[in-house]
């Protein structure tokens, strides 16, 4: 039996997606295959189609609060956010002794709503003044131990995987 995904990895992945579409300009469908594909290959399948919408209402809840030419930022700010802190506030440990943070989970909690609900909550948070972005100069490279996440966040969309 495959483990899903574990739902902050979906969480950053569909934002990534997001912040690729508005920063690069290859199209959303081929942008989401990368991911799609990268959690095909260490969990269950999850279909491109799904990041695809789960991106395009994050896109859709940036526009609703007029985020304008903050939209970047502030998904750079909430990628930031749930890979230094879990859903509860504590600080995620990426490595451990006897446990990972990459491990699948046995049912699956990255939903459309949790993925939507979880990016709108940080976003009227950070309009609150209760949570921030991330630190001038922040890149997902800069985590040690994010692993093969790491890698698929960094890689760039080609004209080739059209």
């Amino acid at each position: 039996m495959a483990l899903h995904c574990p739902g902050w990895i979906l969480c950053i992945f569909c934002a990534n997606a997001a912040r690729e579409t508005l920063v690069y300009s290859a199209p959303i469908n081929t942008i989401v295959k990368k991911y799609s594909g990268a959690i095909a290959e260490n969990y269950s399948e999850i279909s491109s189609e799904f990041v695809q919408l789960c991106a395009e209402k994050m896109l859709a809840s940036l526009v609703e609060v007029d985020a304008g030419s903050a939209a970047e930022e502030i998904i750079r700010g909430y990628i930031y956010q749930k890979v230094k802190t879990k859903d509860d506030g504590s600080a995620r440990k990426l490595t451990g002794m006897f446990s990972s943070e990459f491990k699948g989970e046995r049912s699956p909690t990255g939903t459309e709503k949790y993925v939507v609900t979880n990016f709108r909550a940080f976003l009227f948070s950070m309009r609150s003044g209760v949570k921030g972005l991330a630190p001038p100069g922040w890149q997902v490279d800069q985590v040690p131990d994010l692993d093969w996440v790491q890698e698929v966040m960094m890689r760039k969309v080609s004209v080739m995987d059209i």
